[in-house]
């Protein structure tokens, strides 16, 4: 059996002032799934830095503007974020919450990715 490693959560109570610390332990085969999520994301990202600007160049952005398209995913996943969130939130679909934005965004994705 592995050794749970201990991690903390807190919760607090909106109701009252107090604030508890419940302790929740996970497993080493929790922590490596975690990691190796976490690690999959950063090969992402890698992989984004590598290819992207080579074919942004190849298309014809200028030199001088890659900065900016570098800052605009960011900026905006910042503010459409809450903002789809808050609209999955109170989505009242027959698919559930999050299903139709999920469909939605995907059928985006694939027409813009649609060869011209």
């Amino acid at each position: 059996m592995t050794q749970p490693i201990l991690t903390y959560v807190a919760l607090t109570d909106t109701n009252s002032e107090n604030t508890e610390v419940i302790s929740k332990r996970k497993t080493r085969m929790e922590m490596v799934r975690i990691s190796a999520a976490v690690m999959g994301i950063e090969f992402c990202y890698a992989a984004e830095t590598a290819f992207v600007s080579p074919t942004l160049l190849k298309i014809g952005v200028k030199h001088r503007h890659m900065t900016l398209i570098w800052c605009l995913s960011p900026f905006i996943g910042f503010f459409l974020t809450p903002i789809l969130g808050s609209l999955s939130d109170n989505c009242r679909s027959k698919l559930g919450r999050r299903r139709p934005f999920i469909i939605l965004l995907s059928i985006g994705i694939i027409l813009g990715k649609w060869p011209k």
